[in-house]
């Protein structure tokens, strides 16, 4: 293929150049080669990897990170890298501003550049369709690159719906096509939905259609951990083993390095499950009471409404389930319940020790059943006077 053979895929095309198929038992005879690694473990020459984020969690610093340790052959993100010559798409920042970072990024790392290792291709302001940029990049393929990162792939829409899974399916054929005539690698950026991504699927946090997400070979995420300053990475790889979630911390800022005692499972806004609450028999909650009180003052052998739910929430048990625990303990004969003399708060206790506090100071009992008697007094009717 030529690059005068780059057609948008909305525009149908000719079987003709489709291979033939092949004899199963003979490819197994003669199997083709493994692909040359370029991220042991996670990328391979010819693949393509989707790198994503929320907006502004630093997707660009990755991918420069990532382009500065292949140019360099050195690890990005705690996985080693094998030193092969990068060209970096730059869409979205200025030349001083790429320069910077670049220049950051290798003093952080405690490495230079070699010359060509790493190329720029600066274009900030441009149309920049990917129905453009494509051919553009094809022109590369004597340039012996092993890892092409259009950064970021949204400013390749052109007119195409980020929504639309045949105009996605086709903005991502054409970067096939690029590697198909390059050899290369090619890794690409793109954006999560609106809100935190905790709680969500790898594959579900992307923003628009589905097929950003299905479509690489290597899918790799990062969103921001509990911890100030931390992220979480998280992986789904095609032709290997994906890696488990892990915690990355920026060491020194804009460098980030695998932390193990971060805990991968907290990421910001993620929901804590509720511990449930444990069954609890009618003996134990009888065991809450008090079984003696000193004479002097019987109110200690009792508890209020409001000691007994704490002693509910100190032991794990469901707050809502306490009043009909009392009902049952009543109902047994095993706990009364009165009005005491301050606040009319309701006290609960043991029959003995209720009885103590009565004669301490007299007052009278609830129901058995619920300890609640609220008697409304009614005001008698008065004719207004004429």
């Amino acid at each position: 293929m030529i690059v005068q053979d780059f057609v948008d895929p909305e525009i149908p095309t000719g079987t003709e150049n489709w291979p033939a198929p092949v004899d199963a038992l003979g490819l197994l005879a003669n199997p083709p080669p493994r692909p040359k690694e370029l991220i042991e473990g996670v990328l391979n020459y010819g693949e393509k990897m989707l790198l994503g984020g929320a907006s502004k969690v630093g997707k660009t610093w990755l991918a420069l990170d990532a382009a500065v340790s292949v140019a360099c052959g050195v690890p990005w993100l705690g996985y080693q890298t094998h030193k092969a010559r990068v060209l970096f798409v730059n869409l979205e920042l200025t030349d001083w501003a790429i320069a910077n970072r670049v220049g950051l990024i290798c003093k952080q790392k405690e490495v230079t550049l070699e010359p060509d290792a790493l190329a720029l291709l600066n274009l900030r302001g441009w149309d920049v369709n990917m129905s453009l940029l494509a051919p553009k990049l094809a022109e590369f393929a004597g340039e012996r690159f092993g890892l092409i990162i259009p950064d970021p792939v949204y400013k390749t829409l052109g007119d195409r719906d980020e929504n639309s899974a045949g105009d996605i399916a086709g903005l991502l054929r054409l970067l096939e096509e690029v590697i198909q005539e390059t050899g290369a690698a090619v890794l690409f950026t793109h954006h999560f939905n609106k809100g935190l991504a905790a709680g969500k699927q790898e594959l579900d946090r992307f923003s628009g259609s589905g097929v950003w997400a299905r479509d690489p070979d290597v899918l790799l995420s990062v969103q921001p951990h509990q911890e100030d300053g931390c992220l979480i990475l998280e992986g789904t790889i095609r032709n290997g083993k994906s890696p488990d979630p892990v915690g990355l911390r920026y060491d020194p800022f804009p460098i980030l390095r695998r932390d193990e005692s971060l805990d991968a499972q907290k990421a910001k806004g993620a929901r804590t499950p509720k511990e449930q609450p444990r069954r609890v028999e009618r003996e134990c909650v009888l065991e809450l009471f008090p079984k003696s009180a000193s004479p002097e003052n019987p109110r200690e052998g009792l508890l209020s409404s409001g000691q007994v739910k704490n002693k509910f929430k100190e032991n794990g048990w469901a707050v809502s389930s306490y009043s009909g625990h009392l009902d049952d303990l009543r109902a047994y004969g095993d706990l009364r319940t009165i009005r005491g003399k301050q606040n009319n708060e309701q006290l609960h206790g043991i029959p003995d020790l209720v009885a103590a506090y009565e004669f301490h100071t007299p007052m009278k009992a609830l129901p058995p059943n619920r300890a609640k008697t609220a008697v409304k007094s009614k005001k008698p009717n008065r004719k207004r006077g004429k």
